[in-house]
Protein backbone atom coordinates (compact mmCIF):
# COMPACT_ATOMS: atom_id res chain seq x y z
CA UNK A 1 0.00 0.00 0.00
CA UNK A 2 1.23 3.60 -1.61
CA UNK A 3 0.14 6.55 0.60
CA UNK A 4 0.90 10.61 0.36
CA UNK A 5 0.97 11.73 3.83
CA UNK A 6 -0.32 15.45 2.87
CA UNK A 7 -3.78 15.43 3.66
CA UNK A 8 -6.49 15.30 0.83
CA UNK A 9 -8.49 18.73 2.41
CA UNK A 10 -5.41 20.83 2.76
CA UNK A 11 -4.89 20.77 -1.30
CA UNK A 12 -7.18 24.28 -1.62
CA UNK A 13 -5.28 25.88 0.69
CA UNK A 14 -1.56 24.94 -1.06
CA UNK A 15 -1.73 27.62 -3.30
CA UNK A 16 -2.01 30.26 -0.62
CA UNK A 17 0.63 28.23 2.11
CA UNK A 18 4.39 28.83 1.25
CA UNK A 19 5.07 27.04 3.42
CA UNK A 20 3.72 24.07 2.18
CA UNK A 21 6.71 21.98 0.10
CA UNK A 22 5.15 19.21 -2.35
CA UNK A 23 3.79 21.89 -4.96
CA UNK A 24 7.63 21.68 -5.51
CA UNK A 25 7.69 17.96 -6.02
CA UNK A 26 4.98 17.06 -8.61
CA UNK A 27 4.57 13.19 -7.94
CA UNK A 28 3.47 10.25 -10.17
CA UNK A 29 2.64 6.93 -8.59
CA UNK A 30 2.53 4.21 -10.88
CA UNK A 31 1.64 0.35 -10.08
CA UNK A 32 4.34 -1.98 -11.84
CA UNK A 33 2.88 -5.51 -10.20
CA UNK A 34 5.21 -6.25 -7.92
CA UNK A 35 6.79 -2.46 -7.52
CA UNK A 36 5.44 0.97 -7.50
CA UNK A 37 7.43 3.83 -9.45
CA UNK A 38 7.70 7.07 -8.44
CA UNK A 39 8.31 10.14 -10.94
CA UNK A 40 9.16 13.06 -8.95
CA UNK A 41 9.70 16.88 -10.76
CA UNK A 42 12.37 18.29 -8.97
CA UNK A 43 14.39 20.63 -11.74
CA UNK A 44 17.13 22.76 -11.41
CA UNK A 45 18.31 20.94 -8.75
CA UNK A 46 22.06 18.70 -8.88
CA UNK A 47 21.71 15.18 -7.59
CA UNK A 48 24.02 15.31 -4.39
CA UNK A 49 21.12 17.84 -3.46
CA UNK A 50 18.52 15.05 -3.20
CA UNK A 51 18.23 12.63 0.05
CA UNK A 52 16.37 9.63 -0.44
CA UNK A 53 15.80 7.26 2.85
CA UNK A 54 13.56 4.39 4.11
CA UNK A 55 12.67 4.92 7.81
CA UNK A 56 9.56 3.68 9.92
CA UNK A 57 7.73 2.10 6.66
CA UNK A 58 8.25 5.67 5.18
CA UNK A 59 10.39 6.91 1.63
CA UNK A 60 11.18 10.41 2.62
CA UNK A 61 12.67 12.49 -0.41
CA UNK A 62 14.07 15.41 0.91
CA UNK A 63 16.16 18.40 -1.33
CA UNK A 64 18.25 21.06 -0.22
CA UNK A 65 19.18 23.88 -2.63
CA UNK A 66 21.73 26.46 -1.34
CA UNK A 67 23.59 28.24 -3.90
CA UNK A 68 25.34 31.56 -2.92
CA UNK A 69 22.71 34.52 -3.36
CA UNK A 70 23.49 37.02 -5.83
CA UNK A 71 24.16 40.49 -4.07
CA UNK A 72 22.17 42.95 -5.87
CA UNK A 73 19.92 45.76 -4.50
CA UNK A 74 17.23 45.55 -6.96
CA UNK A 75 15.88 42.53 -5.95
CA UNK A 76 12.84 42.86 -3.76
CA UNK A 77 12.33 38.86 -3.08
CA UNK A 78 15.28 36.78 -3.46
CA UNK A 79 14.11 32.81 -3.49
CA UNK A 80 15.44 30.83 -6.12
CA UNK A 81 18.72 30.55 -4.92
CA UNK A 82 17.78 28.68 -1.34
CA UNK A 83 15.21 26.43 -0.38
CA UNK A 84 14.68 23.24 1.29
CA UNK A 85 11.48 20.60 0.36
CA UNK A 86 10.66 17.47 1.37
CA UNK A 87 8.05 15.03 0.55
CA UNK A 88 7.27 11.43 2.27
CA UNK A 89 5.38 8.51 1.31
CA UNK A 90 4.41 5.46 3.45
CA UNK A 91 4.68 2.17 2.23
CA UNK A 92 4.74 -0.14 4.94
CA UNK A 93 7.26 -2.77 5.28
CA UNK A 94 9.23 -3.54 2.10
CA UNK A 95 12.78 -5.03 1.53
CA UNK A 96 14.70 -1.64 1.58
CA UNK A 97 17.36 -3.37 -0.39
CA UNK A 98 15.15 -3.22 -3.72
CA UNK A 99 14.65 0.52 -3.70
CA UNK A 100 16.27 2.19 -6.54
CA UNK A 101 16.43 5.72 -7.38
CA UNK A 102 17.55 7.31 -10.30
CA UNK A 103 17.70 10.52 -11.29
CA UNK A 104 17.73 11.97 -14.99
CA UNK A 105 16.85 15.74 -16.74
CA UNK A 106 15.10 17.35 -13.74
CA UNK A 107 13.19 13.54 -12.91
CA UNK A 108 13.71 11.67 -10.10
CA UNK A 109 12.73 8.04 -10.51
CA UNK A 110 12.21 5.72 -7.24
CA UNK A 111 11.51 1.89 -7.72
CA UNK A 112 9.80 1.03 -4.43
CA UNK A 113 8.86 -2.91 -3.98
CA UNK A 114 5.49 -3.22 -2.83
CA UNK A 115 4.58 -4.27 1.32
CA UNK A 116 5.82 -7.50 1.91
CA UNK A 117 2.99 -10.40 2.35
CA UNK A 118 2.29 -11.38 5.69
CA UNK A 119 1.39 -15.10 6.06
CA UNK A 120 -2.13 -15.21 7.35
CA UNK A 121 -2.37 -18.06 8.47
CA UNK A 122 -0.33 -19.55 11.44
CA UNK A 123 0.02 -22.87 12.37
CA UNK A 124 0.36 -22.86 16.51
CA UNK A 125 1.51 -25.79 17.91
CA UNK A 126 -0.01 -26.98 20.92
CA UNK A 127 2.25 -28.00 24.56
Amino acid sequence: MLISKEPFFNNYFDFFDSKNNHKFMNTDIIDKGNNYLLKIEIPGIEKQNIAIDYENENINIKVIKNEQCEENDSYVKQEICYGEYSRAFYVGKINEEEIEANYNNGILTISIPKEAKVESKKVIEIK
